[in-house]
């Protein structure tokens, strides 16, 4: 039974997201897709859903991976396993951080 609600679960969720990305906020002409200039890009039923769930997971992300990831596996990343794929990664996320803290670049551009 708790099987199969999680089933159910899982499925919802997963068409939620996708029928949540029928309206875009892209600028281009996308041959009479909704825009987020247009007023009807907040019309699409579960819009809204998406953009909590979008500000949700830039919280998550930005709240409280990267500080765990900067204060636990930055120090030893040979011990986490990290590629260098990702240590160059978290590299550049440390520079931009760096730039931010010190006032040299903007929070938004």
């Amino acid at each position: 039974m708790t099987t199969r609600v999680l089933a159910i679960l899982m499925v919802s969720l997963l068409g939620i997201g996708l029928l949540s990305g029928c309206a875009t906020t892209t600028r281009e002409d996308l041959g009479g897709m909704v825009r987020g200039e247009n007023p009807e890009y907040f019309s699409h039923p579960l819009r809204i859903f998406a953009l909590g769930a979008y500000l949700g997971g830039n919280i998550l992300q930005y709240g409280v991976m990267e500080p765990a990831y900067l204060l636990i596996v930055n120090p030893v990343p040979d011990a986490w396993g990290l590629t260098l794929e990702e240590r160059r990664y978290w590299e550049t996320r440390q520079e931009e951080w760096a730039k931010y803290l010190s006032g040299e670049r903007p929070a938004s551009k």
